[in-house]
């Protein structure tokens, strides 16, 4: 009876008062409003970012502006560090540049912006 009560939007009669004068109020729902930001994924390349999030961030994810002494790092300085890290290892290896196929990298004198290193994987091979 009383789910059948509740059914129908009636008060059951369990929760009536005694007296029959006081009443049930039912509480008022407040309005909620639809959601209004912006969404964002993960690994999403958009670019609507609003100029407050573009400036504060900006500094965060650029790179500082090259000095004019910088110095580019070759094919030799990645074969000198490997020899630096490891002195007891066999120094007799071939640099290679993953990719199908995999690229050698034979001269030196290269550096990783001609060697097309940037944001490569470099492995060591005996």
């Amino acid at each position: 009876m009383l789910m059948q009560s509740i059914r129908k939007s009636e008060c059951p009669k369990e929760l009536e008062s005694a007296d029959k004068r006081s009443s049930v109020h039912e509480p008022k729902k407040k309005h909620q409003a639809a959601f209004q930001g912006v969404g964002r994924t993960l690994g999403s390349s958009s670019t609507s970012a609003t100029p407050e999030e573009t400036s504060s961030t900006s500094s965060l994810n650029t790179a500082p502006n090259p000095s004019p002494g910088l110095v580019h790092n070759t094919v030799g300085d990645i074969r000198s560090f490997i020899d630096a890290s490891r002195p007891e290892s066999a120094t007799i290896y071939q640099l290679q540049m993953m990719g199908f196929p995999p690229k050698l990298l034979v001269d030196p004198t290269q550096t990783i912006e001609q060697a097309g290193l940037a944001n490569s994987v470099v492995i060591q091979k005996f």
